[in-house]
């Protein structure tokens, strides 16, 4: 033992010397899985019994399958763009961001320059080496400077930086959501992008998240989800979720697990002591064209008696599963998600301190609250896309103030107005027409 701490304290004198300081992290939740299965995986493929067993399923096609490379979450991420580079979003990838069967069942061939955008060569140097791992994080070009511009997924992920204290090959989770958005938007500033954040996944709500898994696989969207690879109960892998298998003997789902080139079948179920690939969190995302015309939602908050508005369905699906003080009433209207049309403008959202949404259309009033109300409203950014002024096939939006509770309120149903109007003008005053809004079909 003594032996050992000498030889510890002498490498670490010789890091420091040479600008390279050791540092013992404790190991936290984090995608560090390493670049080969762990022993409970690799003959743990669930299978289904028979043809019979399978009542509903999907699997998505045109995903391509890439094997580890610099870490599970850039692999994974990597796969996950790889398909919107196929749909819809092209030039993601340089070349074909396939994979190309070689003949054997264990070869295959895939683009230098699809590797290079996964993991550079330059993010091998300056982020990779040292070449360091478990709870050791020894200093590289994000701690000590001179790194290259961001040019590879696992760069945008900042997997393996030691200024985030992660060892070669980790990726924090949240890293990974705000890595793919910027990816994406530099290569397509056009690009709408809304992701659901982490979404747990627990015995209490495994029936609702599978069902999510659904939609949104019917919905020609892949998932990516954080995994316990070897059911010690610590979150340490990073898969795209592809399909789903609704079974008689219970709910499965089809990954891509960054080892194989086959998919993965496995049960859903979340991260259970000694059984591997339990799932902790989803991340959904919606990546799509700025013009497209989404629904306007409305809740009603019973904290404060408020109402809240978003015209993204995965924030609306996240309400309604993880907020019961949002009760979901109705759509208000159409919006757009994007500006890519003449005469549509921003409809800017504020969180007033305390609880409560402001809600305006208007350049001077938003313009005025950023100003004068900074103590009161924190500025969220833009909610959705309305008409700024009438236009033909569009619908009038009506405001109203509730003074008892600070918010506003807004519909645009004619006989909803005029009834609020007639009857609650002691609680609700009219303000007028808040916006106009794409007509109903």
């Amino acid at each position: 033992m003594l032996m050992i701490k000498k030889w510890l304290w002498r490498v670490g004198c010789l890091a420091v010397l040479a600008g390279l300081p050791l540092a013992a992290v404790e190991r936290q939740d984090c995608f560090d899985s390493p670049s080969t299965p762990p022993p409970l995986v690799r003959f743990s493929v669930p299978v289904l019994h028979d043809e019979t067993d399978a009542a509903d399923s999907k699997t998505l096609k045109g995903m391509p399958t890439y094997i580890w490379l610099h870490g599970c979450a850039p692999t994974a991420a990597a796969m996950f763009l790889a398909y919107y580079d196929a749909h819809g979003f092209p030039y993601l990838f340089p070349g074909d961001a396939g994979v190309i069967p070689m003949g054997r069942e264990d070869t295959h061939y895939l683009d230098p320059r699809t590797e290079s955008t996964i993991a550079s060569p330059q993010h091998y140097a300056n982020y990779s080496l040292p070449m360091d791992s478990g709870y050791w994080i020894m200093a590289d070009r994000s701690t000590l400077g001179g790194a290259h511009e961001d040019n590879c997924v696992a760069d945008y992920l900042r997997t393996s930086w030691s200024a985030l204290m992660l060892s070669y090959g980790s990726t924090w989770p949240e890293n990974v959501i705000s890595g793919i958005e910027a990816f994406v938007l530099d290569r397509h500033p056009e690009a709408v992008i809304e992701n659901s954040g982490l979404l747990p996944v627990t015995v209490s709500n495994l029936e609702e998240t599978f069902e999510l898994i659904v939609d949104e696989i019917d919905a020609g969207r892949p998932l990516l989800g954080s995994a316990d690879s070897d059911g010690d109960g610590r979150i340490d892998h990073a898969i795209p979720i592809i399909g789903y298998i609704r079974a008689k003997s219970g709910n499965l789902v089809v990954c891509h697990d960054g080892w194989f080139h086959e998919p993965r079948t496995m049960d859903y179920r979340p991260v259970t002591v000694g059984f591997p690939f339990g799932i902790q969190a989803l991340i959904t995302f919606r990546i799509e064209a700025p013009d497209t015309i989404e629904s306007l939602h409305r809740f009603h908050r019973l904290d404060n008696d408020s109402h809240f508005f978003t015209g993204s369905e995965v924030e609306r699906m996240r309400l309604e599963m993880y907020e019961p003080d949002f009760v979901y009433e109705k759509i208000v209207h159409p919006v757009f998600a994007g500006v890519e049309i003449e005469g549509v403008v921003p409809v800017y959202r504020f969180s007033r301190n305390g609880g409560g949404h402001f809600y305006t259309a208007s350049e001077s009033e938003r313009e005025s609250v950023s100003t004068h109300l900074t103590g009161a409203y924190t500025y969220d950014g833009v909610a959705f896309y309305v008409y700024g002024e009438p236009v033909e096939g569009s619908m009038p939006v009506f405001r109203f103030f509730h003074p008892s509770t600070g918010s506003h309120f807004f519909t645009g149903d004619v006989a909803e107005r005029d009834h609020l109007i007639a009857e609650r003008s002691d609680s609700l005053l009219y303000e007028g027409v808040a916006w106009w809004a794409p007509s109903f079909p």
